[in-house]
């Protein structure tokens, strides 16, 4: 094996694990702690002008997960994983959609299923998107957050959205 060919599969290595590293960030923030970001958190933060509602959402994320910007692997997660992930969701943009508008839901219950009206209360963690996958395979999964509280019609399966 070439010097050029570990150097490829030792970078490999590394975006995987940061791949899973990552994931299991995310996993164990929306499974555990999906509200722990506040609005007046956020607010603290952006009071002033210096930082932007999303800067002030990746520091917080930072600090919820540990992580150390100073360690060289903590700042590649916080600048290559966390910074492209977060995404400051507007709600008009959903609920203008014509079908959003016009879906009308009623809670029902058959068996194990049920539709209901839930509400996401603002920088509440929720997935946004699909996976985002680069080209060096490095997977960003997208996390949003809303400003304002955002309701939307769900689906459960044995009370699981």
């Amino acid at each position: 094996m070439t010097d050029r060919e570990r150097n490829g599969i030792s970078a490999l290595a590394e975006i995987f694990d940061n791949n899973y590293r990552i994931t299991n960030l995310y996993l164990e923030y929306l499974t555990r702690a999906p509200e722990a970001i506040r609005p007046d958190m956020v607010s603290a933060l952006t009071e002033d002008g210096a930082l932007t509602a999303k800067e002030a959402v990746v520091g917080l994320i930072t600090e919820l997960f540990g992580l150390d910007f100073e360690r060289s692997e903590d700042r590649r997660l916080i600048m290559d994983y966390i910074t492209p992930s977060v995404r400051i969701l507007d709600g008009k943009r959903y609920t203008e959609n014509p079908y959003y508008r016009e879906i009308k839901i009623e809670n029902v219950k058959a068996g194990r299923w049920e539709l209901r009206r839930e509400a996401y209360e603002p920088y509440r963690a929720v997935i946004c998107d699909d996976m985002i996958i680069r080209e060096d395979f490095s997977e960003v999964p997208p996390l949003g957050f809303f400003t304002e509280r955002f309701e939307f019609p769900a689906v459960l399966e044995d009370g699981n959205e």
